[in-house]
């Protein structure tokens, strides 16, 4: 306790965590480490602010001040590393040299409004027809 009698209020954030599975994750990896943290509920100033309704689930990841730099650390050591090294694995350069498809057809702005267009009509004749026949019965 603080000496406003308030749990945690010294505490500094060091992650925002969309939903409770991800702060979960968060805590696990900080406790891991050693690092003692702390779940809050995201508040009306959540990172979100802006992108629609923010999701009941936010939550602020809360470490003493004096361990925030470590807990930053190893978040990105540990988040972001790991980002890294995935996106050069993500191109087979072998494979993009590999051009035995043919290549997509380009419609154009026109093109491509008038086969929507196309295949809309011919499918509300299809189910006027079908209509038609089940009508008539």
């Amino acid at each position: 306790m603080t000496e406003d009698g308030r749990p945690g209020a010294d505490m500094v954030q060091v992650a925002f965590a969309t939903d409770a599975v991800e702060g979960e994750m968060i805590r696990g990896l900080l406790d891991g480490g050693g690092i003692a943290c702390l779940l809050r509920p995201a508040g009306i100033n959540g990172p979100m602010l802006g992108f629609g309704l923010l999701p009941r689930s936010a939550q602020r990841v809360m470490v003493r001040p004096d361990r925030a730099e470590a807990a930053r650390r190893l978040l990105h050591e540990n988040l972001f590393a790991n980002e890294q090294r995935q996106i050069g694995d993500a191109v087979d350069p072998d494979y993009l040299g590999v051009s035995n498809r043919r290549k997509p057809r380009n419609y154009g702005l026109i093109g491509g409004y008038a086969r929507a267009w196309a295949w809309s009509i011919g499918a509300m004749a299809t189910i006027f027809a079908v209509f038609l026949l089940l009508h008539s019965v």
